[in-house]
């Protein structure tokens, strides 16, 4: 039995810390960057008020409780994110009437439901197991490095979204191996959903919005949205979280052409460049590679281009 415990504690903080690191990712990119630390928040408040609920409420510690309890947690968690999109969301609206601010206040709610029912559910077995407190400790310790592990491999091979339901299975596991009787059927039907979900996740977390131009490619995971834009064949467009955007010039190499004259950069390093006989020129976040096509343009002797994001590195080096 105390194996039990040990095996539902770190499967639920598998979960809990993975919706933290999945839905900073995704309400992050589609929303407002703040969100990463509005996430981080949540969870800690979620998981205190579980405890304190317990305190509060002598009903909760009757019972076999934990298992309706986590199954709860993997209901709300399931839900939440769809349910904050359809709300719509504008930040810039924040201040303009009180029904984005109640908007705001129920996403608050919904979003830190998940960590309270988990919260809820530690805070018991702790409780319980108190003698055992050190090996259960660890258990929650060893769950959530794995989690860590888990979110990121899995939004870089299913991408975001997809991630978003997937990451709630070892939450339910729990749920069901802590449930008795007909009870069980509640995690069996909630994993039933995340399935379905998953297939439809690409549509339900994503906000309508006015494209910059036709979006041709699609990419997200545990670094970043992407999207990439044709403007009519002239030139496209790299979109990183729906903020940053780096434009992607068609060129072969060839400076003689008088296509070559046509290129418009939004800074122009000419200037810099000339300063120097012979200029080593370094792109920090080289994006698109605008800057390197002006640093060739214009004669630097030498030129490195850094980027981060290891998906823009192969679409440059490898896309088409």
């Amino acid at each position: 039995m105390q194996n039990h415990k040990m095996l539902i504690i770190s499967l639920l903080s598998i979960s809990l810390i993975s919706l933290e690191l999945v839905w900073t990712r995704i309400f992050s990119a589609e929303f407002f960057y703040t969100f990463a630390f509005l996430i981080l928040s949540l969870a800690i408040l979620g998981l205190g008020l579980g405890g304190l609920a317990l305190r509060l409420f002598p009903f909760l510690n009757r019972g076999n409780k934990v298992g309706p309890i986590l199954s709860l947690a993997g209901l709300a968690a399931i839900i939440s994110p769809p349910f904050v999109f359809s709300l719509e969301l504008n930040f810039s609206e924040l201040l303009n009437g009180w029904l984005m601010v109640g908007k705001v206040g129920l996403t608050i709610l919904i979003l830190s439901l998940p960590f309270f029912f988990g919260g809820m559910a530690l805070s018991r077995i702790f409780k319980e197991n108190s003698h055992k407190i050190t090996k259960l400790y660890m258990a929650d310790l060893l769950g959530a490095g794995l989690g860590v592990v888990v979110a990121i491999l899995l939004m870089n091979r299913l991408g975001t979204p997809v991630t978003t339901f997937v990451v709630t299975a070892p939450l339910l596991a729990a749920a069901f191996i802590a449930s008795r009787g007909w009870l069980k059927s509640l995690p069996v039907i909630l994993t039933a959903a995340v399935f379905w979900l998953s297939w439809m996740a690409p549509g339900l977390l994503a906000l309508e919005r006015q494209e910059h131009g036709r979006v041709i490619y699609t990419h997200w995971d545990a670094m970043s949205k992407i999207k990439l834009y044709d403007f009519d064949g002239v030139y496209r467009g790299l979109n990183i979280d729906n903020i940053a955007n780096s434009p992607v010039y068609p060129f072969d190499g060839d400076w003689n052409k008088p296509d070559s004259e046509l290129f418009q950069y939004g800074i122009d390093v000419k200037y810099l460049i000339d300063q120097f006989d012979s200029c080593t020129f370094l792109s920090l976040g080289a994006g698109g590679g605008v800057d390197v096509l002006q640093a060739l343009q214009y004669g630097a002797t030498e030129i490195h281009a850094v980027e981060i994001n290891g998906h823009i590195n192969h679409m440059m080096l490898y896309g088409d």
